[in-house]
């Protein structure tokens, strides 16, 4: 946005969120008194971030515009469409955002993360391209998996599972297998575990007896490591876990969670299904019968057969150059 190649800029605008909670009924919703008042007040905001929108874009008048689909961008996305600054938006999760969905029929293309039968965008403007994702995630055959399981100095002939819910947790996916640890261990000595339960949750195993090749962590550096060594991975269903395990070629074990606003998970998994490129448990299921899991896991190590097969349906989804892809078309505008 400045003629100073060397110098980038950092500008803050209003903007503001329609909260909205998945399955949550009119009636709720019309009765939920403090959301609608903070709905109103952050309308407002977006009135104030479009008026400062135009004045920012007015005055550095970029060359082209990537809105990534949060809500800040919708201001924005309004003031480009007015001012007729090129704009691209992008989706990574297999559901246009609110924000994408108001502003991208003014936008020159709409690239997404997924499979385009999952948009509503006008199809000459469609472009899948992916999800982008660090470059510290690649294909992970054999030799590579037992370079990473050297560093972690797990043994290379063990059994390895990877569980992770995201930075904060996911208090059923952890509790549903902190309920068959036991049967798993029993299941395969000497296998090797790396639970990430999340921020305040180290103690959701509670007088459980933790083997000495269980690791259970808050927080882990280096994750792409971790999945990168492990035979199963069990997940979560965001679009950006989901892309880097899919260009690692890792079979998974997806728990999509069905409280975001507008499912996104839920439908980011239903790609996943239709190409059988994983195992996915609903999390009522999970909640109702944990053994799910237990017979979902041990049907992946026990199988090659079905972990070679996960491994490349899922290894067909991955798009290794998202970003690049996205620059190239910024470059074109």
């Amino acid at each position: 946005m400045n003629n100073n190649k060397n110098i980038d800029y950092i500008f803050r605008v209003h903007a503001g969120k329609l909260r909205r909670y998945h399955k949550q009924s009119w009636v709720e919703r019309f009765l939920d008194y403090k959301t609608n008042l903070l709905n109103t007040r952050d309308l407002l905001f977006v009135g104030i971030g479009f008026f400062e929108s135009v004045y920012l874009l007015s005055r550095y008048r970029p060359n082209a515009i990537l809105l990534k689909g949060g809500y800040v961008g919708l201001p924005i996305g309004f003031a480009a469409s007015l001012l007729r600054i090129p704009f691209i938006t992008h989706d990574s999760d297999a559901k246009a955002s609110l924000t994408n969905s108001l502003v991208g029929r003014w936008g020159i293309y709409n690239m997404t993360g997924s499979n385009p039968i999952f948009y509503k965008y006008k199809g000459h403007k469609l472009i899948r391209v992916g999800v982008p994702v660090s470059d510290k995630y690649s294909f992970v055959d054999q030799k590579s998996r037992d370079n990473f399981r050297n560093i972690l100095k797990v043994p290379v002939e063990s059994k390895m599972i990877f569980i992770t819910g995201g930075s904060l947790g996911a208090n059923e996916i952890n509790k549903a297998f902190v309920s068959i640890y036991k049967k798993i261990l029993d299941r395969y000595r000497g296998i090797y575990i790396v639970h990430q339960v999340g921020s305040g949750k180290l103690n959701v195993y509670g007088d459980t007896d933790i083997d000495d090749h269980t690791r259970v962590s808050e927080f882990i550096d280096g994750m792409y490591q971790y999945s990168a060594a492990a035979d199963i991975v069990i997940t979560r269903a965001s679009a950006t876990s989901l892309a880097e395990l899919a260009i690692q070629g890792k079979p998974i074990i997806v728990i999509p969670n069905p409280n975001l606003t507008g499912g996104h998970q839920l439908i980011n998994s239903q790609e996943i299904l239709n190409n059988n490129a994983g195992i996915i448990i609903q999390e009522a299921q999970l909640i109702k019968d944990p053994s799910t899991l237990f017979n979902a896991i041990i049907s992946v190590l026990d199988n090659k057969n079905l972990s070679n097969e996960l491994s490349d349906n899922i290894s067909k989804l991955a798009v290794s150059d998202a970003a690049m892809q996205i620059a190239k078309v910024l470059l074109k505008l």
